[in-house]
């Protein structure tokens, strides 16, 4: 008789080789039918309590790369576990189509430059749309579940019409201002920045001392130091400090006046060594006395105070010019000084400075230290490198530039603190991004919201070409906002002021007729921070504030940023419950991804390799509070996880063949113990990824999986229960017994991966639905709860037992490598122990430490060469190959082999299941 045949062996069809790159597109056809299964999902929780993830708007300029994938799928992670959770989760993905960036491209196209401002905006909008549909389907590919047929995109009409109610409630509360002040300018994008589109990086800059003659005392100079030749031409004043002590130095029959503290360092570096201090005086003595510019003829430099002047570089006598700098501004502004800028829109110098007029700022520092040489003005150059502002599209150094703009008023009726408290009032993942954002809204100034490009949401704002007043006028206003609503900002640039504004068409001021539109466009960060009112508070299916918002960690400085004070200065309060960012995507020896480095990863590369559900799972198994890190190595790695995990899957699918789930499954009261303790252990482990989820802990919920799947199940409880599996009665209860703990573990982790591998996770729901009436998709299901009371009794025995189990395999391991035994079935185990309680004990679990160990045999008994047990004192162990005979059957060595006459080579178990099979 072929033995092999009268087995309970796995059979399934769940195949061992996933193909996920065929079979996931299958799938994905399956969730496409109907409806689809994002509606589905949403009909399934309609009476749940809403969960409102608000997504950040991409920009659509690209194909996706991984930091939106990790993006993305971290969203998804939440999503669908909120779901699993019983929430009601309507996800709506956005795309940020207005912006730099794809004017940019479209710029580069052939022909661009001779468009209309309509034409260009119409191509920048097809290029968007493009863009918006080739992500649409990546994202999608990636197994992300959404609203992908309605998105919110930033070109909306009633996007657009969101961020006018915001920007015009902004003007009539007070918290917009016009005014000629110094930005970040980027005179390779041709606009003005703002503070969250500046990054700092290394930067060479000349370092010059400059002589600027006392205009009453000739031969007296004061010293001034930059690293910035080519503000000079815009000096109007050198700034000292009120309290700091200066020095009137004689130096080769001048006389210079220096700050005391920097007087050394600075003649050493001048290489000046014959000098004497004739006079002292604090800088408030010295206030009002003015000096002749070095090389501008008739202009005086006047001597000003500021306390931002410091001791410990320079001169101590500060180059103003505040048409090219903050802080010299607010000093120009004190004092009355004129606001020179002879700096054009493209960073070259106007005809305001006659001799550089045309040439680029950076180009004219050095024929500038020239002139400065020539005028017998230069003190000393040197050569500097320096953290300096960069623009973070085009990466080129910036330039501080006069010009007008237009600013919300941070300090305005208390606005800076109240976003204080409502950041104070948010929780923040991980709680150094509460720290991050404070220090930015703390420090920063007054928000430039104005731009001088064409493809964004206008400014809606008109001023009177006779009294050049703006028109801040509640009608006036209003009716910008209808008509955005109603044609969308493209109508801003094609219909005239009349057509726009009709009888409305009068300044509020003087009365003349013919307003004039603003063509300035509102900075990309007010459009994408104004997507709580466009879409969270107007979608019917959303509400703010919104539970969540998810993006990397350079949000804190944009999107959250710009999206709490906005909201918080026209609804009073945050958009959002909880922020939580995550880190970027570096590459295996930690640089961050970037195509301009050549070192990017493409998502769909991945996907076509190994499948999406392995993308996402090396998602799942990093810590994304940090940098996320990537490599071939990694994915490897990864990939051979995830097979693990699907083998466990696997081989539980096929014991569970033929077995009635209904009729079938045995009583957690009526299992033996060791079933028991897996029930407990299933819930606890249940019980811990709930929690992990529930915390965005996404990567103990993989860690805490993989370890269970790999460790407590297949290489302990499945591969012990394999002989009572294969070998008992199939309607012995003991059998029943370890198959309902499979099912309840096979049902139970297939809905908790679903969020992480939702691809392999619907797949092997297909085929417990074939054993169950379940759900149709697993994300109609509901989070597992796993039926079976406290017991610590039990768990107590289970964490001696386990402990034991780690003694008795270090043994078998020992006899495995002196050749004694071959598989540990060949092997018995003995354990002795003095204390009679423990001996009970182990007699009453002998067949659990036979599962266990999967071994023939465990007896309590002494015998001649035992080891003592590391973790149980008193307790010693043997493993000896067993001298009975190998039953032909079930591989087990029993004294019972040989006893039956009609079956000799079997034992006795075996014996007894063929008898009542008829066999």
């Amino acid at each position: 008789m072929d033995y092999k045949e009268t087995l309970n062996l796995p059979k399934t069809d769940f195949p061992m080789r996933a193909n996920l790159p065929v079979r996931e597109k299958e799938i994905l056809e399956k969730w496409s039918q109907d409806k689809g299964i994002y509606e589905a999902i949403i009909s399934k929780r309609e009476n749940g309590e809403k969960y409102i993830l608000h997504d950040g708007p991409p920009y659509a300029n690209g194909m996706i790369h991984m930091g939106h994938a990790l993006n993305k799928t971290l969203k998804d992670f939440i999503l669908k576990y909120k779901s699993l959770k019983g929430y009601k989760t309507p996800y709506i993905p956005g795309w940020d189509c207005h912006g730099l960036p794809i004017e940019l491209e479209v710029s580069k196209q052939p022909g661009s430059e001779a468009l209309s401002v309509p034409e260009f905006r119409r191509k920048c909008r097809n290029y968007a749309l493009k863009f918006v549909e080739k992500q649409r389907k990546d994202f999608e590919r990636l197994g992300i579940f959404g609203e992908w047929e309605n998105p919110y995109l930033t070109i909306d009409r009633g996007y657009e019409k969101g961020i006018v109610e915001i920007f015009t409630k902004l003007v009539m509360d007070g918290y917009i201002f016009r005014q000629k002040k110094p930005v970040y300018w980027c005179s390779h994008c041709t606009t003005a920045l703002a503070e969250a589109e500046i990054e700092y990086g290394d930067h060479t800059s000349p370092s010059i001392t400059v002589k600027f003659e006392d205009a009453r005392k000739k031969g007296t100079f004061f010293i001034i130091w930059t690293t910035t030749p080519w503000t000079l031409p815009a000096n109007v004043a050198i700034a000292l400090h009120p309290d700091f002590t200066y020095v009137d130095v004689a130096v080769n029959g001048e006389h210079w006046i220096v700050g005391e503290p920097l007087l050394e360092k600075m003649m050493q570096e001048a290489g000046v060594t014959d000098y004497k201090v004739t006079e002292k005086f604090k800088g408030r003595e010295l206030e009002g006395r003015e000096a002749e510019h070095p090389f501008i003829e008739g202009r005086l430099s006047r001597v000003v105070l500021a306390d931002y002047v410091t001791d410990d570089t320079g001169t101590g006598c500060v180059h103003t010019a505040p048409g090219h700098g903050q802080e010299d501004y607010i000093t120009g502004l004190k004092y009355g000084l004129p606001i020179l800028n002879p700096v054009d829109d493209n960073g070259r110098f106007t005809a305001e400075f006659k001799p550089m007029e045309g040439v680029s700022v950076f180009e004219a520092n050095e024929p500038i230290i020239e002139l400065l040489r020539q005028k017998n003005a230069l003190v000393h150059v040197a050569k500097i490198t320096h953290s300096y502002p960069h623009c973070w599209r085009c990466k080129k150094p910036v330039i501080f530039r006069a010009t007008e703009q237009w600013f919300v008023k941070i300090d305005h009726k208390e606005l800076r603190k109240h976003i204080l408290d409502e950041i104070s009032r948010t929780r923040w993942i991980p709680e150094w991004g509460e720290n991050r954002i404070r220090g930015m809204v703390q420090d920063r100034p007054d928000w430039c919201i104005s731009r001088q490009r064409s493809w964004g949401v206008p400014i809606t704002m008109f001023h009177c070409p006779e009294c050049s007043q703006y028109a801040v006028e509640e009608k006036i206003m209003k009716r910008a906002v209808e008509f955005i609503g109603e044609e969308g900002s493209d109508g801003w640039f094609t219909r005239t002021e009349d057509e726009i504004l009709g009888e409305l068409n009068r300044c509020p001021s003087c009365g003349h007729q013919g307003l004039e539109k603003d063509m300035n466009i509102l900075d990309v960060w007010f459009e994408s921070g104004s997507s709580y009112k466009s879409v969270v508070e107007k979608e019917e299916a959303l509400g703010l504030p919104a539970d969540l918002y998810l993006e990397g960690s350079d949000q804190h400085r944009g999107w959250f940023n710009s999206a709490i004070t906005l909201s918080t200065a026209e609804q009073g309060k945050a958009p959002f419950k909880t922020v939580l960012t995550h880190g970027f995507i570096v590459d295996g020896e930690g640089r961050k991804m970037s195509k301009s480095q050549g070192n990017g990863v493409d998502p769909q590369d991945i996907i076509k390799e190994y499948g999406a559900d392995v993308l996402r799972l090396w998602i799942a198994s990093e810590n994304y509070r940090n940098d996320v890190p990537l490599s071939s190595e990694i994915m490897k790695r990864i990939a051979e996880a995830y097979r693990r995990i699907r083998n466990t899957l696997r081989f539980m699918l096929g014991v569970l063949n033929g077995f009635d789930v209904e009729k079938g499954r045995v009583a957690y009261e009526d299992m033996p113990e060791i079933d028991r303790h897996m029930m407990l252990e299933l819930k606890s482990m249940t019980d811990y990824v709930d929690k992990a989820y529930d915390e965005f802990e996404f990567h103990k919920v993989f860690h805490t999986i993989h370890q269970y799947c790999t460790v407590k199940l297949s290489s302990s409880y499945l591969d012990g229960s394999k002989s009572n599996l294969y070998a008992d009665g199939e309607e012995w209860m003991s059998r029943r017994a370890t198959l309902t703990v499979i099912w309840e573990t096979v049902y139970a982790l297939t809905r908790m991966l679903a969020p992480l591998i939702p691809f392999t996770a619907e797949e092997v729901w297909g085929y417990l639905r074939e054993m169950s009436p379940l759900e149709e998709s697993v994300h109609l299901a509901l989070w597992p709860v796993i039926d079976c009371p406290e017991d610590k009794v039990l768990a107590e025995k289970w964490m001696r037992l386990d402990a034991l189990r780690d003694d008795i395999r270090r043994i078998l391991e020992a006899k495995r490598n002196s050749g004694e035994i071959g598989h540990s079935l060949d092997a018995y185990i003995y354990l002795h122990t003095e204390n009679k309680d423990d001996e009970l004990f182990l007699k009453s679990h002998l067949d659990d430490l036979r599962r266990m160990n999967i071994v023939s045999s465990v007896f309590v008994e002494q015998r001649e060469e035992m080891s003592p047990c590391h973790d149980w004192p008193g307790l010693s162990i043997a493993a000896v190959k067993s001298p009975h005979d190998k039953c032909a059957r079930c591989w087990e060595y029993s004294p019972t082999v040989g006893k039956s006459g009609k079956h000799p080579d079997l034992c006795s178990r075996c014996v007894r299941v063929l008898e009542e099979e008829g066999r």
